[in-house]
């Protein structure tokens, strides 16, 4: 039976990932910010299947708990780890203040850094995969989103270069880059505004009328179509890393294709519609 870890299994991918890769019997190790104390999330689960669900309280920008996960592993099989921990915060930059940019790249990069050479060695031992959940952010800027997008490009650059250095050693790393699904990310980001409404504020709520639209969408996309993915790496029916989502997969192919300053005019062109659509409204 093979052994599984994701961070941040409280909620959204994390925990339909959890209940998915139960009803596939693997034994998962689900961590979380004080997720032993929030057992309840996972009280639709039925017994026999949590009898292969340990949980372990992991904040990723805290060494300790990374220390005790690495000690957990020393004498147990970790075939994944699917690091899956993160954090949005959306805003100016000249708003974004340094308790919150260092919040963010901690948690979003510097966390799962940390963590995942932690656990190189039981990796290295099992000659297993790492699977980390990135975002069309990270291919992909996107006015107000820049300490985020900065997160997610250096996730993408850490991917591309762990898997040349690990793949001697039998050891896969992929990610996985959704679009926009309906989970509670976008409800739980934060969104920096005040300091210099009269610079910014048309930005900022053209934004916030954006996140309100997806969020609000009658047939949104399944967020089980992440999950499956990152379920296809795990067990090795895909052999590279993956973009989901038609919104992600059109900014893949347009980043990809058209020329740089065809894609920078339309994106400049997409922001400022974003714009006159709030100023067009009563928010």
């Amino acid at each position: 039976m093979k052994t599984v870890l994701i961070t941040g299994a409280t909620s959204g991918f994390g925990l339909s990932l959890v209940e998915e890769l139960l009803q596939k019997d693997y034994e998962v190790v689900a961590t979380g910010r004080s997720i032993c104390s929030r057992s309840k999330i996972f009280a639709s689960i039925s017994e026999d299947l949590r009898a292969r669900l340990q949980l372990i309280d992991l904040d990723v920008n805290e060494p300790s708990q990374i220390a005790q996960v690495k000690e957990f592993f020393e004498h147990k099989t970790l075939d994944c780890l699917v690091n899956n921990a993160g954090l949005g915060h959306f805003g100016p930059l000249e708003e974004v203040t340094d308790e919150a940019m260092e919040r963010l790249i901690n948690t979003n990069l510097v966390g799962l850094m940390k963590l995942t050479r932690e656990l190189l060695p039981a990796l290295r031992t099992s000659k297993g995969k790492i699977v980390n959940v990135s975002s069309a952010f990270g291919f992909m800027g996107f006015p107000l989103t820049s300490v985020y997008c900065a997160s997610k490009f250096a996730v993408e650059g850490f991917t591309q270069s762990l898997a040349l250095e690990l793949k001697p050693h039998g050891v896969d790393v992929f990610s996985v880059r959704p679009g926009g699904y309906r989970t509670n990310f976008l409800e739980n980001a934060i969104f920096e505004e005040g300091l210099k409404e009269d610079v910014y504020l048309q930005q900022v709520r053209g934004l916030k009328q954006f996140q309100k639209k997806l969020s609000s969408r009658p047939n949104p996309p399944d967020k089980m179509e992440v999950v499956h993915k990152i379920v296809q790496l795990i067990e090795g029916n895909r052999r590279k890393s993956v973009t989901v989502g038609k919104d992600a997969r059109l900014g893949w192919f347009l980043k990809r294709f058209l020329p740089e300053a065809v894609y920078d005019s339309l994106m400049q062109k997409t922001a400022s519609n974003m714009m006159s659509a709030v100023e067009g409204s009563s928010v």
